[in-house]
């Protein structure tokens, strides 16, 4: 069985930041569609403490981390405050800003609450939130990506979209990935987040061509 679906954007990936996304598209008046490969909503984050934090300046940030794509990390240093802001505006109860370790500055919130708040807000603003749907591959037309293919357990599902959102390159559960790009130790890891995180969105959009950033 065939399942196709048309959208202004496509999301893959309902962890934290595939949520914040589709309530940003939302909130501007997309029709938005998300597709989870898990069971359950919130990624890796709902397995995390719930902390967002950032280096308290960009100086520090880049002694810590050379290497990084600047701009992005100048990014997160100015606008992770608005961040917060933007997500108790949601509905996310988010604690009082804090120091973290002498070398950041942040906020938390409880994972699961936090999950259930934006998948809720998704749900409120007319998106469409897809279980158990992994991502197969882009759909590349005329150099641009039109969609997505994707397996639903319905049979294979196909998206298209004006614009697609990829938030689910996370590769901690892929042991090819991490051998080539993190270490050779793969053996003495121990696994950091859920077992869905296999790099699919990264796997498909390398495929194409993307770039990797310094630091991914």
């Amino acid at each position: 069985m065939s399942v196709d679906g048309r959208a202004d954007v496509v999301v893959v990936g309902a962890g934290m930041s595939g949520l914040c996304a589709s309530v940003a598209a939302l909130e501007r008046g997309a029709r938005v569609v998300t597709v989870e490969k898990g069971t359950r909503f919130g990624g890796s984050m709902a397995l995390s403490g719930g902390s967002m934090w950032t280096y308290v300046d960009k100086d520090r940030l880049r002694e810590h981390i050379p290497d990084g794509n600047q701009l992005l990390q100048s990014i997160v240093v100015d606008t992770l405050s608005d961040g917060h802001d933007w997500l108790e505006r949601h509905g996310v109860a988010m604690n009082p800003e804090r120091d973290i370790e002498q070398q950041g500055r942040g906020r938390s919130a409880d994972p699961s609450e936090m999950t259930t708040t934006l998948v809720e807000r998704v749900r409120a603003l007319g998106g469409q939130l897809l279980l158990n749907t992994p991502l197969d591959s882009l759909l590349y037309e005329g150099g641009a990506v039109r969609g997505i293919s994707a397996f639903s357990p319905d049979g294979q599902a196909t998206f298209e979209a004006d614009a697609v959102v990829l938030a689910a390159g996370g590769f901690q559960g892929n042991p090819e990935l991490v051998m080539r790009y993190i270490t050779p130790n793969i053996s003495r890891m121990y696994l950091r987040s859920n077992p869905w995180s296999t790099g699919d969105s990264f796997l498909a959009a390398t495929e194409l061509g993307a770039a990797v950033s310094p630091g991914l």
